[in-house]
């Protein structure tokens, strides 16, 4: 958050709008990848529960990494040659285009060196040591701040060129401590030309290939609204769009890290056919993240106002609307993360790719026209993708895991959305009352804080929750052995 207010401030609007577009290409890049990053976890975890068979396990280890690093060379080569067609592309008025080209050759290079990480990972996720990786990632980022910040007050140096060079540092050491951290969990896995395998590639690219598409469908409908905003109005609403997205994909963030506590667990259960178990769990761990995610979305859209005012300064707090149109959209599409991850691991992914695919086109075509045809900008943008995200992620998600699991779709239904319209209903209200008081002191707004977050624990925890699913909590924050020999 504070490289981005450094870039804010002192690249200005127009380049940290290229930052922001660049960031979200790199998404679409990342699809040459995504069907062997998106599967190996699913093949080395199934293989470790099921037969621990070593030799299987290091083929898939090893034939992932050499896959993503050939891919990643030739994906690299071919829009690095691309590179002309930038100038066709950007809509930026105030930057130098040879130095887009360039940050944006750094950019792509940062992505692909970033991207190999996803084969170090399987290790830590398979052990239940997450932390793992965002120590590696928070160390990374931490040397990147130090180069910034010695670009900016020691050389004052700092451009899309200079940026774009902290990104290949960070990406490098991100993906060295990952390696090291890799190595110490599981000592046995071997990266290795001769454990690689195109039978074991081709079993990833059978699956593969239903990632693929399917992450492409959620690109179309959840990550177009930068590039369509740079094509109708520029890059310097990107860069507004952007600011307030970086705030709204804090609750993604910390729903990834919540999640991932529960795929370990369902890929256990799913390789040893515990279907009856993994319905129960599926209801009960849906509402408590909902629950969990739903604290960040108060939170942020409570003192959505404050946290531009100390974040980027006086200037950025007529952007509180963004922020709060953007984190509904992020809370919707975060609210059946857990079902999408039951269709990953039993491979039901067919179906839900393409009318993942049908949303994302219908969210572009909602884009456009909204864009074109009304007078609301980047809101209009926005409004397409909460429409399409609450079509698709919420009512079909729903829905297809009810049949997956041939149980009623209310049941399903019925373990959200309580939590759901407990979220809306808390947050507008602590929104009109901390919107009335002076929180521009620190204390004032600190002691709201803390009473908001106890008070919102209290009422979710004794009004919302079942006599089950508080049981189900106490073991989740390891509480559970505690009350019980108290009592």
């Amino acid at each position: 958050m504070y490289i981005i207010n450094i870039l804010v401030n002192t690249l200005g609007k127009d380049s940290y709008g290229v930052v922001a577009l660049f960031t979200s290409l790199n998404q679409y890049i990342g699809l040459f990848l995504v069907a062997i990053s998106g599967t190996i976890f699913r093949f080395i975890s199934l293989e470790y529960h099921q037969s621990n068979n070593s030799i299987s396990i290091n083929k898939y280890y090893s034939t992932s990494f050499f896959s993503m690093l050939l891919l990643s060379i030739f994906a690299f080569s071919v829009l690095y040659f691309s590179t002309p067609l930038l100038k066709q592309f950007v809509n930026s008025s105030g930057t130098d285009f040879s130095e887009i080209t360039l940050f944006f050759v750094l950019s792509i290079l940062s992505f692909f060196i970033s991207n190999l990480t996803a084969v170090f990972f399987v290790p830590t996720i398979i052990k239940h040591k997450f932390y793992l990786n965002d120590l590696s990632k928070i160390i990374a980022k931490v040397i990147q701040l130090l180069v910034i910040l010695i670009l900016v007050y020691y050389l004052a140096d700092l451009s899309l060129y200079t940026y774009g060079i902290s990104l290949i540092i960070y990406s490098v050491i991100f993906l060295s401590i990952s390696i090291i951290f890799s190595k110490k969990i599981m000592p046995d896995l071997v990266i290795s030309i001769r454990f690689f395998s195109f039978s074991y590639l081709r079993n990833m690219l059978k699956m593969g290939i239903n990632v693929l598409l399917n992450n492409l469908g959620i690109l179309l409908y959840t990550s177009t609204d930068l590039i369509i905003i740079n094509i109708f109005l520029g890059t310097a609403i990107v860069a507004e769009y952007s600011i307030g997205l970086q705030l709204a994909v804090l609750i993604s963030m910390t729903g990834m890290v919540f999640s991932r506590l529960f795929n370990p667990l369902i890929a256990k259960l799913i390789a040893k056919n515990g279907n009856t178990y993994i319905i129960s769990q599926i209801l009960i761990n849906s509402k408590i993240f909902m629950i969990y995610i739903g604290l960040f979305f108060l939170l942020l859209i409570t003192f959505s106002k404050q946290i531009l005012f100390f974040w980027l300064g006086s200037e950025y707090v007529y952007l509180y609307p963004v922020v709060i149109s953007l984190a509904l959209y992020q809370l919707l599409h975060q609210s059946t993360v857990l079902f999408y991850m039951y269709f990953t691991l039993v491979n039901k992914l067919k179906i839900p790719l393409i009318v993942t695919i049908l949303s994302g086109v219908l969210n572009i075509i909602l884009s456009i026209l909204l864009v074109k045809f009304t007078s609301y900008g980047i809101f209009a943008i926005i409004a397409a993708t909460i429409i399409t995200v609450f079509f698709k992620t919420v009512l079909f998600n729903s829905f297809y895991t009810a049949h997956l699991l041939n149980m009623k779709l209310f049941k399903i239904l019925q373990t959200y959305l309580p939590s759901f319209i407990f979220i809306t209903i808390y947050t507008s209200m602590c929104f009109l009352l901390i919107d009335s008081l002076d929180t521009h002191s620190l204390y004032i707004m600190s002691s709201s804080l803390l009473a908001i977050m106890l008070s919102y624990f209290l009422f979710a925890y004794y009004i919302i929750f079942t006599k089950k699913e508080k049981v189900h909590v106490l073991h989740l924050t390891k509480l559970y052995n505690l009350v019980r020999s108290k009592s």
